[in-house]
């Protein structure tokens, strides 16, 4: 007898979940500056804050948002932050930040 296929957006959703654990183990929750979090990409996030401008008073949706980290930084720069991810244990550590 064969067992049923775990679907593709479960496991994606397991794996994010053992991510949210790791951070919330061993990494600090809190957000400076987002060089830490973009692998090298730090040209193409200045490149993209340039073309949005000020996003003082903006709301703005973070569609896969992780750990929170890019919502953090732009309420830091005075949006409105809502953000979404299939992770609920990653939504945990984005609420702490």
């Amino acid at each position: 007898m064969s067992q049923p296929e775990v679907p593709l957006s479960r496991l994606e959703e397991e794996f994010y979940d053992t991510v949210a654990w790791r951070l919330l183990h061993g990494q600090s929750l809190v957000v400076e500056e987002p060089a830490g979090f973009l692998a090298d990409s730090m040209d193409a996030f200045d490149y993209m804050l340039q073309r949005i401008g000020s996003v003082q008073g903006r709301r703005t949706f973070d569609y896969g948002c992780g750990s929170g980290w890019l919502g953090v930084y732009l309420a830091k720069g005075g949006a409105l932050v809502d953000g979404f991810d299939i992770s609920g244990k990653l939504i945990g550590v984005a609420s702490a930040r």
